[in-house]
């Protein structure tokens, strides 16, 4: 079975409770089979209702996420580098908790038109944190996806 799924974002601008049950009863009123969720404000879902309607509609989910210039993991500055790795783990970790076991996006750097190549140090350190949340993901049963995406979204992966 190759099972077929929707981004959220076509059903819903946001993941607050009111939108997570529109997005989910849509996605399985439309017979898709899994839903893909946006990370880009997780502590505004609801995680709980989020999993039990999963499991009352039988809709499999995965989920993403880019990252911004402030938490970029292919930054020179460390501790830019460290917010993006926390924002990475967050991500996982909801991924799993959701039961879902994919987590895609734009995981190696920023998600924005940069105005200059990546450095050497910057390629380093966005290998070294997918490096560590490949680690991460596969002690919790998620597998990554890489989102190859166009020069004005990245400058590493294009």
């Amino acid at each position: 079975m190759n099972p077929l799924g929707i981004h959220a974002l076509v059903w819903a601008g946001d993941l607050s409770p009111a939108s997570t049950r529109h997005v989910i009863e849509q996605t399985r009123q439309a017979g898709y089979d899994l839903v893909e969720l946006s990370l880009h404000g997780p502590r505004l879902m609801d995680l709980a209702l989020t999993r039990d309607l999963l499991q009352e509609h039988g809709l499999g989910v995965g989920c993403s996420r880019g990252l911004t210039f402030e938490a970029d993991v292919s930054s020179e500055d460390p501790s830019v580098v460290a917010r993006g790795l926390a924002l990475l783990q967050e991500g996982v970790d909801i991924t799993a908790r959701l039961g879902g076991r994919y987590f895609g996006g734009i995981l190696y750097g920023a998600m924005a038109k940069y105005g200059h190549p990546c450095t050497p140090q910057g390629r380093r350190n966005a290998i070294e944190a997918v490096r560590r949340i490949a680690d991460f993901a596969g002690e919790r049963g998620v597998t990554l996806g890489l989102e190859v995406v166009n020069r004005y979204e990245s400058n590493l992966l294009n």
